[in-house]
């Protein structure tokens, strides 16, 4: 395999930490409060107002989740963002390499993960972690195969919730 377009990851994306306990979100609030776990919460505050990826680095039942988000949001301190460096040279499609990220979990988190009694990621390792870049209109390209595959699996589950219901009902 070609490894000329592959890079460190701190090479293609900007990374910071989130702020915030998981426990302290805010039911009430108006703000996408992004944690770990795959259910978004609620948040009076919000950290960033923009396009990033939220990686979770330091939540063993969800290591290597990520989130794709456009907007206002705060993020867990479980979590890493990620946020396009280098426009010019390398441009990225955000949601498409939240996409990318959670095809490759497996593999950076049998990789990376550290630790005896808690898994995590850590991030020093996680920025020199190698990854592929791909051009910004093949990611597009993927991007669109992939929401459409997304849609056509809601429908078969969307399906089989319909047949599981009506099984016994002869």
């Amino acid at each position: 395999k070609n490894k000329d377009n592959h890079f460190p990851i701190s090479k293609l994306f900007d990374i910071q930490k989130g702020e915030l306990q998981s426990e302290d979100g805010d039911d009430e609030g108006e703000y996408d409060f992004i944690t770990a776990s795959e259910k978004w919460k609620k948040h009076s505050m919000y950290q960033m107002d923009a396009e990033a990826i939220i990686y979770a680095n330091n939540s063993e039942g969800s290591l290597g989740r990520t989130h794709y988000v456009n907007g206002k949001f705060m993020a867990s301190d479980l979590c890493m963002i990620l946020q396009e460096k280098d426009h010019i040279n390398y441009p990225i499609d955000m949601e498409y390499y939240s996409f990318y990220f959670m095809s490759i979990r497996n593999e950076i988190t049998s990789r990376l993960k550290d630790g005896s009694s808690k898994l995590t990621i850590n991030p020093e390792r996680f920025k020199q972690y190698m990854i592929e870049y791909i051009p910004i209109d093949e990611q597009q390209r993927r991007k669109e195969i992939i929401k459409q595959r997304i849609k056509e699996l809601e429908k078969l589950k969307l399906a089989q919730i319909q047949l599981s219901n009506n099984l016994y009902n002869l």
